[in-house]
């Protein structure tokens, strides 16, 4: 600075500040939107969900009739070049049994590598990724109409599955929409549920605390999708999705023997459609519907053997936005609860009113019914949800709507 000050004078010119010698954009933006071309720049935004249900349900400590911050999220994502950038979520979640740190995703997406064959609009994601699963997979609860995850996902796929491993993305345009497919390879998978089984959902196997389970031996995804402009303000879409994990780690305690460590064979597969009808620029109407089979194989009886058990749940929701400040909806879902050899199912429902006071500032009321298996307590609950946004907002979940 010395020197500087010492020229100018010598030259009659008054001093520069050291911030000139930067371009005038990159002096004037803060450092976490600096980049030079989209390198480097970096988004940052938090998400904050309070959420409080009521009801007279029985041993519900901890999971009604008190303020909950049942998340408090963070996500960051950054460009590396114009071949990639990555992402990252964290999350403070509450699944109803206490606060929990939570990985979502944290993961790498490559458009683009030197290679002659590379098709166009066609990528990878390397790392920990919600899979392409469904059409919801990589929504958030945060980020759901509905207060809560429908219970047939909860129940098959523990909530939004998380993967570990590569995915691959192709997306085809076509007259009036696209097709894409997605084929997923992971050497984990994960379950993460903000809501755990106090809210209605029981396993045959226990989960843990935090609301989390998973395949530790590896699974591979994969899933077809098409979408129509079926008019100027509707559109339509229908998929198909699937999992395939063939070395599940299961433990069974059996009568006489302890407990029994298998490799089994799990299969999953699901469809969805969904329909969009905009009737202004402020209004719309959504429903989306998913129909999800389950083929899991669990040691049962005295000598016990594996046997394979098919299940099947179905969901339903819909959504009116009247305008930019409120919507309204309703969900309802139905599912065989994983009872080996016998038939039990359960229901979760739910209505809603939400009302906007931005985009980034929604209250919702809600009431909801739980129905989780034939001779479990069934009821119902009222509550709010409070959900606000701050910074940029999270950018690395799958555009369900062209």
């Amino acid at each position: 600075m010395e020197i500087l000050l010492s020229l100018a004078l010598l030259t009659g010119q008054e001093p520069v500040p050291q911030e000139a010698s930067l371009p005038p954009e990159r002096a004037q933006e803060p450092w976490w939107e600096a980049g030079e071309e989209g390198a480097g720049k970096i988004d940052f935004g938090m998400v904050f969900d309070f959420f409080a249900a009521f009801s007279e349900k029985r041993n519900s400590a901890g999971a009604y009739n008190e303020l909950r911050v049942r998340s408090a999220q963070a996500h960051v994502s950054a460009e590396v070049d114009e071949t990639a950038n990555v992402f990252a979520t964290v999350d403070f979640a509450d699944p109803g049994d206490g606060g929990e740190f939570v990985l979502r995703e944290a993961a790498a997406r490559i458009g683009m590598l030197p290679l002659p064959f590379w098709p166009q609009n066609f990528h990878l994601l390397v790392g920990q990724y919600f899979a392409d699963l469904g059409a919801w997979n990589t929504v958030l609860a945060n980020e759901f109409p509905a207060p809560q995850l429908d219970g047939t996902r909860r129940i098959y796929l523990g909530g939004n599955l998380a993967a570990r491993g590569l995915e691959a993305h192709h997306q085809i345009p076509m007259r009036n929409g696209s097709f894409r497919w997605s084929l997923g390879l992971a050497s984990e998978v994960e379950g993460q549920n903000v809501d755990s089984n106090e809210y209605g959902v029981l396993h045959e196997t226990d989960v843990p605390a935090d609301g989390r389970y998973g395949v530790q031996n590896g699974a591979a995804t994969a899933r077809t999708e098409m979408q129509w402009r079926t008019s100027a303000a509707g559109s339509l879409r229908l998929g198909a999705s699937g999992l395939f994990a063939p070395y599940e780690v299961q433990y069974t305690e059996v009568p006489g023997v302890g407990t029994v460590r298998d490799e089994t064979n799990h299969w999953l597969g699901g469809f969805d459609a969904g329909y969009r009808w905009r009737g202004s620029e402020e209004s719309s109407h959504e429903i989306s519907l998913e129909v999800w089979l389950d083929d899991s194989e669990y040691r049962v009886g005295t000598p016990s053997d594996l046997v394979s058990e098919r299940e099947r749940g179905e969901w339903l929701m819909y959504e009116y936005v009247m305008n930019r400040n409120w919507s309204f909806g309703g969900l309802a879902s139905r599912f065989d609860v994983p009872t080996p050899q016998e038939e039990a199912d359960g229901h979760y429902h739910s209505l809603w009113a939400s009302y906007r006071f931005s985009p980034a500032n929604r209250f919702s009321l809600f009431v909801t019914h739980n129905n989780p298996a034939p001779g479990e307590e069934k009821w119902y609950a009222i509550g709010g949800q409070w959900v606000f946004a701050l910074g940029a907002p999270r950018s690395s979940g799958q555009m369900r709507w062209l």
